[in-house]
């Protein structure tokens, strides 16, 4: 028998995870596949931040300047919405966000919708940020980012919808998460929670800024 130890960074994606160990005797790996899995529990733990987009970008949060901003070539697409998509291949029924606090609205990037009459050979392909308002974490240890969201993306395979952490020593050192992995071109996400744990990034941090980009 032998004992193991695994460590689990703070900023671990929630999930299965997969355990593999070399064995010596057969000069091979041991696979466990779904070993185990890492989760938090949004019960116990107290919500640092929250936003539901009640008041568009002008935020719904306890930050000193609630107001959240946009930025990039098209950043001015990002907008409060409550009904999906306006654009040419929204369907018959438009796709919207089945959250918790969908009855607030939402922020969309209705990049379909900004290309709006155009022939398919004259879309541009569009490029948007929107970052929260400062987020003072000095007093905590352990963070977790979670969100819902939900995407149809078009039509560049190098395309990638991003989350990013920045701990206040800005954007260009900032942590990414890429948020369409999995999903193919022109199909339609389900609307999806998201858990990052965090804590190793902007644990007692008093300077911290989220943004989505849409790029």
């Amino acid at each position: 028998s032998a004992n193991a130890s695994v460590y689990i960074p703070n900023n671990a994606p929630t999930g299965d995870y997969d355990v593999r160990v070399y064995d010596l005797m057969s000069l091979d790996w041991v696979v466990l596949q779904d070993g185990f899995y890492v989760d938090f529990n949004p019960q116990a733990d107290n919500i640092i931040f929250y936003e539901d987009f009640n008041n568009g970008l002008d935020g719904n949060n306890f930050s000193l300047d609630p107001s959240w901003s946009t930025s990039g070539n098209d950043g001015i697409i990002w907008e409060h919405d409550f009904n999906g998509s306006d654009g040419e291949y929204a369907g018959d029924t438009a796709y919207v966000l089945e959250s918790e606090s969908y009855a607030n609205g939402w922020m969309i990037f209705d990049a379909d919708g900004s290309n709006t009459g155009l022939p398919v050979s004259a879309y541009q392909f569009r490029k948007g940020q929107l970052t929260s308002p400062y987020i003072d974490l000095t007093n905590y240890s352990n963070v977790n980012l979670s969100f819902e969201h939900a995407f149809r993306w078009c039509c560049n395979n190098t395309h990638q919808l991003v989350v990013s952490v920045n701990d206040g020593a800005g954007w260009d050192n900032a942590i990414s998460y890429v948020l369409n992995e999995g999903v193919f071109v022109n199909e339609l996400s389900e609307t999806t929670k998201v858990n990052f744990l965090i804590s190793d990034i902007v644990g007692q941090k008093d300077s911290v800024q989220i943004r989505f980009d849409w790029a």
